[in-house]
């Protein structure tokens, strides 16, 4: 095997293209905190919070052509990027169809990697060039687990541990051959492409309050829920108060594409993921307790940019609606600016 055949192509960032999403959630939302010691008089599940210093207009500088400002620093509700993108993902898993895999029997998930458990079958794991089957024959697959990201991989050990499985398993494959389809796989491969910030409430949304009442406190965005949960055998009740963040709260934070030479070719498929993901999101819920009417929110505007290598606007939209609509038309226009000359 040639010396060329073996050589790994480091893919090049072209660009970084920022989708900045404004949402705002129309019915109670729960991002809980999970298991803490109760303090006494207080909600059983709590809503996560943190403290956010926000830039807000002084009052009356409206008008006045100076760019006054203030900063105020309140504790706020968020939803943690994880949320977001985990909730994409699994959504998509769903709808596409993808097949589930697992490295502890507990978790399933689409996450490839060798190794993994197929099924509950002790033994029933991915192979190594089964791995490289699945990536190499489907492209949906590939783009998939590049998008969302999947385990790093040591060329060397997986090309030694190919070798072993083609040598005990498959002694009719062409040795060369599959190890030149694993370095050329390898050269497709790149970082998670899909990164997703945590979101908070928007600043517009904050400052309003601000302007208002002259401060922001915790109730402005919280609101306690009484539940009550019947025993079907006693009718005995187990009563609990959910603290929630209240409906109709705006928030705002980015979903970043990392666009590298090596699948700027995928950068349509790109979006239409992102844009599906966020549509399922919406027909569904986000967050817990969603079965019981929680969670249900709305994406309001979505603003696309490039960041890097330069800062430019790309293109605004009023919800997901209108951005599936001219995805042909956002792909061409990053990739017109994106692409060397």
């Amino acid at each position: 095997m040639s010396q060329a055949n073996l050589q790994i192509k480091n893919p090049k960032l072209l660009g970084v293209v920022k989708f900045h999403v404004i949402l705002e959630n129309l019915t109670g939302l729960l991002i809980s905190t999970g298991r803490q010691l109760g303090r006494i008089g207080g909600a059983d599940t709590s809503n996560i919070t943190i403290e956010k210093k926000y830039e807000c207009p002084c009052p009356g500088s409206e008008g006045s052509g100076l760019s006054q400002t203030t900063s105020i620093t309140a504790t706020v509700p968020y939803i943690p990027g994880s949320s977001i993108k985990g909730r994409m993902r699994s959504l998509l898993e769903l709808a596409k169809g993808l097949e589930l895999f697992s490295t502890d029997g507990k978790i399933w998930m689409h996450a490839l990697s060798p190794n993994v458990l197929k099924s509950l079958a002790k033994d029933d794991r991915l192979g190594y060039k089964e791995f490289l089957d699945k990536l190499k024959n489907n492209n949906d697959v590939l783009i998939f687990n590049k998008l969302f990201g999947m385990n790093s991989l040591h060329i060397l050990d997986f090309i030694k541990e190919l070798n072993e499985e083609l040598k005990n398993k498959f002694k009719g494959e062409d040795k060369d051959k599959v190890t030149n389809d694993a370095i050329d796989l390898f050269n497709k491969l790149s970082p998670t492409t899909l990164l997703v910030s945590d979101f908070f409430p928007s600043c517009d949304y904050v400052c309003r309050i601000y302007s208002i009442n002259g401060i922001v406190t915790l109730a402005d965005f919280l609101e306690e829920k009484n539940e009550n949960r019947i025993d079907r055998i006693t009718s005995a009740a187990d009563p609990r108060t959910i603290e929630r963040v209240k409906p109709h709260v705006e928030f705002e934070g980015d979903l970043t594409l990392l666009v590298f030479n090596n699948s700027k070719n995928h950068l349509k498929q790109y979006i239409e993921l992102i844009s599906e993901g966020l549509s399922l999101i919406e027909n569904t819920y986000l967050g817990a307790s969603g079965s019981r009417g929680y969670g249900r929110v709305k994406t309001k505007k979505i603003n696309v940019s490039i960041v890097y290598p330069a800062s430019e606007k790309v293109g605004e939209y009023s919800g997901i609606d209108e951005l599936r609509k001219n995805i042909d038309q956002l792909k061409d226009s990053l990739l017109t600016k994106l692409l060397p000359k």
